[in-house]
């Protein structure tokens, strides 16, 4: 128990130490000083819904390219929330809360002038109704108070309209220019969505125009109606005029069009679509000419309409001081990639006012660049092709992992039970253990690979040719099973951890990596990883502490020292489920290592531990500028101001996201499998996993400890059984490779009595 105190200590100093890579200066526009010259006095926001880098690389917006190519510019991911009835008002409530907010279909678009009127009832008197409560405003979202009453139950925490009081409390005004309504049946459709995103807390907007008055009747236009842009101007006009502000301006024949989508034909949609972009395109120069961007600053953004597929959209800003180039934000810790909750602290800090502490996201910053758009956008369009690739073959991919687990495991069960079958299907089964064993790790190296987004067959390809030299490669290296299984182990682990080290770039956009339109998260180990990396800790820790003649113990527990450092650290894997569930796993192993039994103080000293790492590598991601902070920084600061409420939400959350996954993954089947394999190693034949664990009894320690990283690597991870999945995956492959190699030794004197008997009979 000393020594094990020792290595906590030693690991501690270790986490502290290593504070010193994340605790540079802050380089966020809500760092700057008082009398910072790049202060912005007004921003343009012009939204255009919907709007991929792909679709803009094929449209015609001479204006709107011109000022993306003088901007800094990134993918806009949209935000990760529950499954609801989504709708466009999601991204603009988002955009107005700083983090992650939903609306309610039916309702969202219901935002109209107060002396508007709906079936002849003023929306004043409506709005008295539903607020109950006497409103008086010039615009009011009649839907407000259901919009609220949507985001009480959510684990998020949001304020709808933080942005519009802080904006306010700072004496900036706000406006929304906005007006997408339309409807080919009796029943009117309001779809006045954008004014959500400046929408103050209680519902209303003191400026802007969304009333119909900002339409044309067009009978060639989608549902007879488009933008009337002399109107649209002249509103514009009016609130530009103040001295301080930020003015919202949809394009709203974008979003009229997509609807008009769904009940037209494919040409009618796709004109239709090329017809709003040019009349978008002409009204946003109309705008700019209005502009002054020495002290001005524009951003143009792509807001998802919720109800296509997920895409990465155009995000564009231009302001004082800055240089054309890429957006990057804490968030997401990828240069070109911005997230929904990113926009409210990103507008409050071109005005230098700090982002509030009930906001998600954080600050964008900007790095210079002096490659061209095409180049910026052909790269962004790169990464939605590879972020939608990656979505179509998560689950073919994880078929094929599970059906080539399941055909070594069915190989080596018969081989196991049946030791007559000849020695060579022994070693065809081994070295098909071992491609498969080396296919996780190929997975991230494919990603360097050309081509192989380019469609399945190319993926697959580089994937079994890369998991096939490598797997030979081992086997004709290696010359013993330990060997084997060693090398191949240390490689996925060595893999994992030196791509988390470095940034994360090959888990991005990797199959069982991270993706900008499916993760929330997009830095660190993977939940997918996560598993891997607890199973092949283990077992080569447990080589450490047999092989090595001196201070074996010593090197294992350092090897797990230095993964859960890097599994916690803030910069590096950001782990914080994978935290909880290492060190109570890691702990285990080091006590039966050193042959201590585990009693109920032994819980509690795993406890202990797990919250002293969690709080140490908190300290280290609350030394960095708070602007730069990760998820766990963010949790202990809103812990301080709320106390436990949200630390209870998140982990509720993460319970109910973990049961999701555990039930529609097919990762969840490797578990079973690998129930099977330890059942017939342990009893088949001589009993193979026992010989092996008397040999190495080290090795007894991991796979006691490798259930107690299932158990917890699952409950504790939002992915949840998909961490015991790749856990149980490697592992079965480890145990196949070795216990098929201590059958063939154990069979000799079995073969030679066989060659007795038949040699008598003859």
């Amino acid at each position: 128990m000393l020594r094990m105190v020792r290595m906590l200590r030693m690991l501690g100093l270790g986490v502290v130490a290593f504070a010193v890579f994340g605790s540079g200066p802050s380089r966020y526009a809500g760092a700057q000083s008082d009398t910072n010259p790049c202060t912005v006095e007004r921003m343009l926001v012009f939204s255009i819904p919907d709007l991929s880098w792909r679709a803009l690389r094929d449209a015609d917006v001479p204006n709107i390219e011109e000022f993306l190519a003088g901007s800094a510019v990134a993918s806009l991911a949209p935000a990760r929330t529950v499954p609801h009835d989504a709708g466009p008002a999601d991204a603009y409530l988002t955009f107005g809360a700083g983090a992650r907010t939903i609306g309610h279909p039916p309702v969202d678009g219901e935002v109209m002038h107060a002396d508007e009127q709906i079936d002849g009832v003023p929306v004043s008197e409506l709005a008295s109704r539903r607020f109950d409560a006497v409103v008086e405003a010039p615009i009011i979202a009649l839907g407000w108070p259901r919009i609220l009453r949507e985001n009480d139950d959510l684990p998020y925490e949001s304020r709808a309209g933080e942005l519009a009081a802080e904006l306010a409390d700072n004496d900036i005004d706000t406006a929304v220019i906005a007006n997408a309504d339309g409807s080919d049946t009796a029943a009117k459709a309001f779809h006045r969505e954008a004014a959500l995103a400046l929408s103050a807390p209680d519902g209303t907007l003191s400026a802007g125009a969304v009333a119909t008055n900002l339409l044309l009747d067009d009978p060639t236009a989608p549902f007879g109606v488009r933008l009337n842009d002399a109107a649209v101007v002249d509103a514009f006009d009016a609130v530009w005029s103040t001295s301080r502000a930020v003015v919202l301006v949809e394009a709203s024949d974008i979003p009229r069009a997509i609807r008009y989508g769904s009940v037209s034909t494919s040409e009618q949609r796709r004109v239709a679509t090329v017809e709003a972009l040019a009349s978008s395109d002409r009204l946003f120069a109309a705008l700019l000419d209005r502009v002054d961007l020495d002290r001005d600053a524009v951003l143009v953004i792509a807001p998802p309409d919720g109800m296509g597929r997920r895409d990465l959209n155009v995000l564009g800003l231009k302001a004082p001081c800055d240089s054309p180039g890429w957006l990057r934000s804490a968030s997401t810790q990828k240069e070109g990639v911005v997230s929904m909750i990113d926009i409210a602290p990103g507008i409050l800090a071109q005005f230098d006012i700090e982002y509030t502490e009930k906001m998600e996201g954080r600050p964008f910053e900007v790095h210079a660049s002096a490659a061209d758009l095409d180049a910026r956008m052909e790269r962004m369009i790169d990464h939605a092709r590879g972020s939608e690739f990656r979505a179509e073959q998560l689950f073919p991919a994880t078929v094929v992992f599970i059906v080539a687990l399941s055909i070594v495991a069915l190989g080596a069960v018969l081989l196991l039970l049946d030791p007559a079958i000849h020695r060579r299907a022994s070693g065809i089964v081994s070295w098909f253990a071992c491609v498969a064993m080396a296919a996780y790790p190929a997975t991230l190296w494919v990603r360097l690979l050309p081509g192989h987004e380019t469609g399945p067959a190319a993926y697959y390809g580089w994937l079994t040719l890369v998991a096939l030299v490598v797997g030979s490669v081992v086997v004709a290296v290696a010359r013993t099973a330990i060997a084997r299984v060693a090398t191949l182990l240390g490689v996925a682990l060595g893999t994992i951890l030196l791509d988390a080290m470095t940034g994360s770039q090959l888990h991005y956009n990797a199959v069982f990596g991270y993706s900008p339109t499916s993760n929330s998260r997009l830095y660190g180990i993977s939940n997918y990883s996560f598993g891997v990396v607890v199973v092949t800790s283990l077992c080569i820790a447990a080589g450490l502490a047999h092989f090595l003649p001196r201070r074996g113990a010593a090197a294992a527990l350092g090897l797990l020292g230095f993964v859960l450092v890097v599994e916690g650290m803030p910069v590096w894997g950001s782990d914080v489920g994978g935290v909880l569930a290492a060190v109570p796993t890691f702990l285990v192993f080091a006590l039966l290592v050193s042959r201590r039994r585990v009693r109920l103080r032994t819980v509690a000293v795993a406890m202990t531990a797990t919250a002293a790492a969690i709080a140490l590598f908190a300290a280290v991601d609350l030394a960095r500028p708070a602007e730069e902070r990760a998820h766990l920084g963010r949790l202990v600061e809103r812990v301080q101001r709320d106390g436990v409420g949200p630390l209870f939400a998140i982990v509720g959350r993460k319970l109910e996201a973990a049961m999701r996954e555990s039930t529609k993954s097919f990762w969840v089947t490797a578990i079973p499998i690998v129930i099977v394999i330890v059942l017939v190693v342990g009893r088949a034949g001589r009993r193979p996993l026992a010989r092996i664990c008397e040999q190495i009894p080290t090795l007894r320690a991991a796979l006691l400890a490798a259930i107690v990283g299932v158990v917890l690597g699952s409950a504790l991870n939002d992915s949840g059984a998909i961490v015991g999945g790749t856990l149980s995956y490697m592992l079965s492959l480890s145990l196949i490779i070795v216990c098929l190699a201590a059958n063939e030794i154990d069979a000799g004197p079995i073969e030679s009595e066989a060659v007795v008997r038949r040699a008598s009979q003859v």
